[in-house]
């Protein structure tokens, strides 16, 4: 069983999932090279330099680079530039079109249960509730969809380290609250989503 330290045979090293691997396992001629190559070091070379083993290597894993495109929209390179702002309109157009969708579905809906419910109050008996009480479970089903769909990734964080003063400037009182804050976070995207592939001109 191979240990932490040790080297990879370069013909095992195939792509990038496995120079990761061998990467994380700490083999010592699996190494980043200085421009962010995957390099995969000759053993034998490595025992005379590794200098010269770093001039040159026995692989370079091929792979893409990217960058998150809030990155690149000040870019001084007008192309790296244009393509965060393409992709960011993308992100962005993605989002309007599947909340839009969900916009028109509740809209739908409510426009359904707004008549169910002026049924009921005419009716001399309860005879629609039934009725209004299923469209209005439809009702905040749609609500739930159209607000994920505006904000997919959004999530909950909890603060129990709060300082008082935090809340009431002025009392200068160090000590944390008693209860724990609940912060929920609008995020309409993550980073993996807004990748810019960004290629190495020769």
């Amino acid at each position: 069983m191979a240990t932490r330290g040790a080297k990879v045979k370069p013909e095992d090293v195939t792509d990038v999932n496995t120079w990761v691997y061998n990467y994380k396992k700490g083999r010592v001629n699996v190494v980043l090279g200085e421009n962010g190559e995957f390099l995969v070091l000759d053993p034998t070379l490595m025992r005379q330099s590794k200098a010269d083993a770093l001039a040159a290597p026995a692989k370079i894993i091929p792979h893409e680079r990217g960058y998150d495109a809030y990155a690149l929209v000040d870019s001084a390179n007008a192309e790296l530039r244009a393509s965060a702002l393409a992709k960011l309109d993308s992100v962005r157009n993605a989002i309007y079109a599947q909340a839009e969708e969900a916009s028109t579905e509740f809209q739908d809906i409510e426009s359904d249960y707004l008549a169910a419910v002026d049924a009921w109050n005419a009716a001399p008996t309860g005879a629609n509730a039934n009725t209004v009480g299923t469209l209005q479970r439809r009702l905040a089903a749609a609500d739930t969809k159209f607000r994920h769909a505006l904000y997919p990734h959004r999530y909950i964080e909890t603060h129990d380290d709060i300082q008082r003063r935090t809340i009431d400037y002025a009392s200068k009182d160090d000590r944390k609250l008693k209860h724990i804050l609940f912060q929920t976070i609008y995020e309409s995207s993550v980073p993996s989503e807004r990748i810019v592939t960004v290629v190495d001109k020769a």
